[in-house]
């Protein structure tokens, strides 16, 4: 009689466990707005760009010990209702999708963000915690337009923050002998103002 009580406890508590779990995560991702404070070491680099056609720019540092890149996003804004894409190419011929202003007409998920430590200043400098160059490449254009809008797309507007696609989780040797192309294909009609990158960084080169 005692075994058969202490079971049934036991699975009672296993029942409200998982119904406790279960309805934490239902909240989470149901409701709009939330932030998290995340304990990352992440770098915020801060940048005044404007890019209004395609075009490419050269990312590079300013580090002469190699590092890794291993994530990378954009904050800014969009203005204008076109498509706006923004890839890294990996140095091998393929492309890293960073970020597209593009959703899909149903999707209705509210935004997170997320606050991140070791803000630093403009000027790229490791000793500062400042890594990466963006600078753009004279007479650089590209004649290539953003892929087209599925069916059930559309272009987003406004603000953004903390975007990546591919570039999330990545790794990408850098330093000031290395360079990469980071390339902007735009709608006409279409501005892109880039506030500042988020990125982490990796120090020990195997």
């Amino acid at each position: 009689m005692i075994d058969s009580i202490k079971k049934n406890f036991h699975k009672i508590e296993a029942t409200g466990a998982i119904v406790g779990v279960l309805v934490l995560t239902l909240f989470f991702f149901s409701s709009p707005g939330i932030t998290g404070f995340l304990s990352l070491d992440f770098t915020i680099q801060n940048l005044n760009m404007e890019v209004d056609r395609g075009q490419s720019f050269l990312l590079t540092s300013s580090s002469e010990a190699p590092f890794y890149l291993t994530s990378f996003k954009l904050g800014g804004e969009i203005i204008g209702e076109g498509v706006v894409e923004v890839y890294i190419e990996d140095g091998q011929g393929k492309e890293l999708l960073v970020f597209r202003n593009v959703k899909h007409e149903k999707a209705d998920v509210g935004h997170i963000t997320g606050f991140f430590v070791n803000a630093e200043g403009d000027a790229p400098d490791p000793e500062k915690g400042n890594w990466l160059i963006i600078a753009p490449i004279e007479d650089s254009q590209l004649n290539n337009m953003p892929n087209p809008l599925e069916e059930d797309e559309i272009s987003s507007q406004g603000v953004f923050s903390n975007e990546c696609k591919d570039t999330c989780f990545m790794k990408m040797e850098l330093s000031n002998k290395d360079s990469y192309k980071i390339n902007f294909k735009i709608e006409p009609g279409t501005i892109l103002k880039l506030d500042n990158i988020v990125y982490t960084i990796e120090t020990e080169v195997e």
